[in-house]
């Protein structure tokens, strides 16, 4: 399989993704539950993804780094909500805060308030 093969069967999240087919990620697409690529610049976006159609439930794969510690509990708490079942993995390579960038956006605070 050519690597754009592999992408077909992602979609990718953008702002132009209604709220509502963020939040059925449980219903089958050409018999297959969807699987949607999820970035920084949206993927934190304050919705609940949802999946309970899927007795399964939804996983949450996380490959970033967040600005925060408090960035990340809220990114891991998009899935699970409503006592629905959920997986959340991280990255065992990827750190949970980038703490260079946290550095940065306290200095812009910092510099904000002076």
């Amino acid at each position: 399989m050519s690597e754009i093969g592999l992408y077909d069967e992602f979609k990718v999240v953008t702002e132009d993704n209604p709220d509502a087919e963020l939040r059925a990620m449980g219903k089958k697409l050409n018999n297959r539950y969807p699987v949607l690529l999820i970035g920084k610049k949206y993927g934190k976006r304050g919705l609940d993804y949802r999946a309970f159609e899927n007795v399964k439930g939804i996983c949450l794969i996380i490959q970033t780094s967040c600005d925060s510690e408090r960035e990340f509990v809220q990114l891991c708490r998009r899935v699970g909500r409503h006592e629905e079942e959920c997986w959340r993995i991280k990255c065992s390579t990827i750190q949970k805060v980038d703490h260079a960038a946290f550095i940065r956006f306290t200095a812009n605070i910092s510099a904000q308030l002076s």
